[in-house]
């Protein structure tokens, strides 16, 4: 995702390439044993049903074999990871899903706004992705595809990138008060900077988000594409969330841009 799509053309608004889901914050020795656990288990996540082994674990993480070890086994006893039938290795256990059920959930936000995102597929014929607020990343939790051939780095539901890199995360940032988008943006700066964008560039966006309600960012050169989010209101959703899509031409008048969010801010009404 520029917004949606990363420099070269790349959408990134549905789910983060291996690169970016484990951004560079992520390559040093876990802070906290609290921090420990949370990579873990989004690394195990990550891993699909195949799992991951103790030494793959610890590799990506950037951690000792014994700190994990000592992590799983506390996971592991609340149920968050179990061992696969494949000797060694660990994936998400039954608790994991189990909490996704109980009270308001990101569920109970796909529910509501799916019949939006086909709607507004359907009226652009354009992909339209829900992105949420995950830590310092922005999350895909569903995406209805369009007819126009754009290149993902996402891949499905559950991908990951992190807050600024799209503008998704950058509507996303906007719903926070300025303290925490700098702090966000300041733990991000590795991740920024690899994508080709600075923090500051990245603060006055969101900024401009947070006034207008929408964030748009027009395709860096003749091979990329425009991409564009939509700000679903706080209140209602009880989440910070964003609506995107992908236009499929280069350049885009301003009119056009108004009637997209104007239609991106009727549909998701009739859900919200």
């Amino acid at each position: 995702m520029n917004a949606l799509i990363a420099p070269g053309g790349i959408s990134s608004a549905t789910c983060a390439a291996p690169g970016l889901v484990y951004r560079q914050a992520m390559d040093r020795k876990s802070s906290s044993n609290v921090e420990r656990a949370a990579e873990i288990l989004l690394a195990i996540g990550n891993a699909g049903l195949e799992g991951m082994s103790l030494a793959d674990i610890a590799e990506a993480l950037d951690d000792t074999k014994s700190a994990i070890h000592r992590a799983l086994q506390g996971l592991a006893k609340h149920g968050f990871v179990e061992q696969s039938s494949r000797r060694g290795r660990y994936r998400l256990g039954s608790a994991i899903y189990a909490l996704s059920k109980r009270s308001f959930t990101m569920a109970d936000l796909v529910e509501a706004v799916r019949p939006a995102l086909v709607r507004i597929g359907s009226a652009t014929r354009m992909s339209t992705y829900l992105m949420a607020h995950s830590g310092l990343d922005c999350v895909c939790l569903d995406f209805q595809e369009g007819i126009y051939p754009i290149r993902a780095l996402l891949n499905g539901v559950g991908g990951r990138i992190p807050l600024g890199v799209s503008v998704a995360g950058v509507c996303i940032l906007s719903t926070f008060d300025p303290a925490t988008r700098n702090a966000m943006l300041a733990e991000n700066e590795a991740a920024l900077t690899a994508a080709g964008f600075e923090p500051d560039g990245v603060l006055a966006e969101a900024q401009l988000a947070a006034e207008k309600g929408f964030a748009v960012r027009p395709g860096a050169d003749e091979t990329d594409v425009m991409s564009l989010a939509v700000v679903l209101p706080r209140d209602k959703v009880h989440a910070a969330a964003a609506i995107a899509v992908v236009p499929p031409w280069r350049d885009i008048d301003p009119a056009k841009v108004a009637d997209i969010v104007t239609l991106i801010r009727t549909e998701a009404a009739r859900g919200i």
